[in-house]
């Protein structure tokens, strides 16, 4: 069994439950969570197939192994890019 190593970085506590991010330290890589349950699922996944390359569940979903690609980038950033890109369809600025 190998041994990974999680920081937990808590930002926000809304709805009873933690909201923040996770840091896989062996890996450099973070990903934001919204609730303990989601927090504890990542690092589940994370350590769940031992001897194969382990990722993240949003690394699966960017490659349509779930069939829809991961949500990038904040709330705002997706609205302002959907608006430009209506803008962009109906030849305005």
């Amino acid at each position: 069994m190998t041994r990974e190593t999680f920081l937990v970085q808590v930002l926000n506590w809304q709805n009873a439950t933690w909201q923040g991010t996770i840091n896989w330290i062996e890996r450099q890589e973070t990903q934001p969570f919204r609730s303990l349950l989601e927090m504890i699922k990542l690092m589940d996944s994370a350590l769940e197939d031992e001897g194969e390359r382990r990722e993240w569940p949003g690394e699966r979903a960017e490659k349509g192994e779930y069939g829809r690609r991961a949500k990038t980038g904040s709330k705002r950033e997706r609205e302002k890019k959907a608006r430009r890109t209506k803008l962009s369809d109906e030849g305005g600025n």
